[in-house]
């Protein structure tokens, strides 16, 4: 298949450059757009940046999205951070996925339209292949560019490794030197350094405990807090209650009193009747 595809792109359809690498030469995204661009797919080619730096990849396949979904194939952003990471026939499947569904716009009379033009272009319809639906599109667009952002590293983190790599080598040239010499002084060095990462990288553990266990124990002394609340709460509903009841039994004292009373006074007066 890799065979007839390298035929089929280099010399059925000639792009802006030779494929010799699909993985390598289709992991910016460029290539894709100048193959939908002589297929009359996309109407914004220059828009499109030939270069190697993540955002620039990530743009172009954030442009190329919605054009492979309108033409009926699968892809998201596992398959674009595959394609961007050159990993192997991934590009390859898809362009053979694409050649398909061109070949198939290819074969219908109605797709041709207009008369050949010397731009390269070939005058095919770019009537999307399956409906549109606005709110859902948008939706999946949205999430595909925050995926792939998501798998990406931005371009400024990829400039700081590569940043870092250099001193990575340069160190380990120097630790070469230092044992072919036999400096000691700068294999010390190199372990102060490490020395130092590991005491941080400790520091960093004795913090995160710390907080944890501080974290524990707010928890705990809240628990603690609401059941003294509670049973202050209680012992003030019993209070109250017990007020209640001994104002309930003054009052029944009193109107015993009080009905003992009238009929002492009943009793003498019929006595001086």
């Amino acid at each position: 298949m890799a065979h007839l595809l390298y035929k089929w792109i280099n010399e059925d359809v000639v792009l802006t450059k030779k494929v010799t690498n699909f993985a390598k030469d289709f992991s910016n995204g460029y290539l894709f757009a100048d193959l939908l661009h002589v297929y009359n797919q996309l109407n914004d080619f220059p828009e499109y940046v030939n270069k190697s730096a993540s955002n620039a990849k990530i743009t172009n396949f954030c442009r190329l999205e919605p054009i492979f979904r309108k033409l009926g194939l699968r892809f998201d952003s596992k398959i674009a951070f595959e394609i961007i990471k050159e990993y192997p026939r991934t590009a390859m499947n898809l362009v053979a996925k694409l050649k398909n569904v061109l070949d198939k716009i290819s074969s219908k009379a109605s797709a041709v339209v207009g008369r050949p033009k010397q731009d390269g272009v070939r005058r095919l319809t770019n009537m999307p292949l399956r409906l549109t639906r606005a709110t859902y599109d948008n939706a999946q667009h949205e999430l595909f560019e925050k995926s792939i952002r998501m798998y990406i590293k931005g371009q400024n983190q990829v400039d700081m490794a590569k940043h870092l790599k250099k001193f990575t080598d340069f160190q380990q040239n120097l630790e070469e030197t230092a044992y072919q010499e036999g400096i000691a002084a700068l294999q010390a060095f190199f372990a102060e350094k490490d020395m130092i990462r590991q005491q941080r990288r400790q520091n960093l553990q004795r913090e995160h405990e710390f907080l944890h266990d501080w974290q524990e124990k707010g928890i705990e002394e809240w628990a603690y807090n609401q059941q003294i609340q509670k049973e202050r709460e209680d012992h003030t509903r019993r209070m109250k209650k017990r007020a209640k009841n001994a104002k309930k039994a003054l009052e029944a004292n009193a109107r015993l009193k009080s009905n003992a009373e009238a009929v002492g006074g009943v009793e003498k007066f019929e006595q001086t009747l």
